[in-house]
C-alpha cells in the first residue's frame, strides 16, 4: 500500500469507503484530490477514479483546511453529505461506517 493509498483509506473511513458502483455495475476506487489555486489560496476537492481507460474527475467543492489530511476528510465527507455520488447515477458499495 503506497502512502497515498493509506491516506485515502484514513479520510474517506476505511478503504471499502472508497468503492463506487458505476451506472454500468462497474466498482471502482475512488480518491478525493485537493488542488490549490493560487489567486484565491483555497483548496479545491475533486472525486477522481478511473473506468474503461480513462481517468473521471467531478467537481466537489471547496477543502480549504488546516492540513492536508483534513482537506481530504473534508473532501469525502462532502461528497457523502450532497449525495454527489449518487446525482450521477452512481453509488456507493459500502452505504455506512466501518
Amino acid at each position: 500500500m503506497t502512502v497515498g493509498q493509506r491516506e485515502q483509506d484514513e479520510a474517506a473511513g476505511g478503504p471499502e469507503r472508497r468503492e463506487l458502483r458505476l451506472a454500468d455495475g462497474t466498482v471502482v476506487t475512488a480518491s478525493v484530490a485537493a488542488r490549490h489555486y493560487s489567486r484565491s489560496h483555497q483548496l479545491y476537492g475533486y472525486l477522481q477514479f478511473k473506468a474503461h481507460g480513462k481517468t473521471v474527475t467531478k467537481y466537489i467543492g471547496r477543502v480549504t483546511a488546516e492540513s492536508r489530511a483534513e482537506s481530504l476528510r473534508l473532501g469525502w465527507e462532502l461528497l457523502r453529505s450532497r449525495k454527489l455520488v449518487e446525482s450521477f447515477g452512481w453509488s456507493w458499495v459500502v452505504k455506512r461506517g466501518k
